[in-house]
């Protein structure tokens, strides 16, 4: 099943709890919903509107991007604003958000 992901329906205005991998097969689905089509037919059903938040950054994904960003950009590098935050108040994961509008 993996692992559970809070995933924000905009049109309904509220959270469901699914798994990372039925969220992902679902993205170019709700990528490809045909909004025209929806505004001209009120009988449509509207379009479908998820997007995955404040997911924690799978350890894959950090190795990933740590390899192709230079240090100064990443987490506590030279540009980060973390760097001048005392420690107590600094972020400690990195979050992603994924969704279907050019996000």
């Amino acid at each position: 099943m993996g692992v559970e992901i809070v995933v924000r329906d905009l049109v309904k205005a509220q959270d469901i709890m699914m798994s990372t991998s039925y969220y992902l097969s679902q993205v170019p689905i709700l990528a490809g919903q045909d909004f025209a089509m929806v505004k001209n037919d009120p009988k449509e059903k509207g379009p479908r509107r998820q997007y995955g938040k404040d997911i924690d950054c799978p350890q894959e994904w950090r190795d990933a991007l740590a390899q192709l960003l230079p240090r100064e950009v990443s987490y506590l590098g030279g540009n980060d604003l973390m760097t001048k935050l005392p420690p107590e108040a600094r972020a400690e994961n990195m979050m992603i958000y994924i969704g279907h509008e050019g996000t």
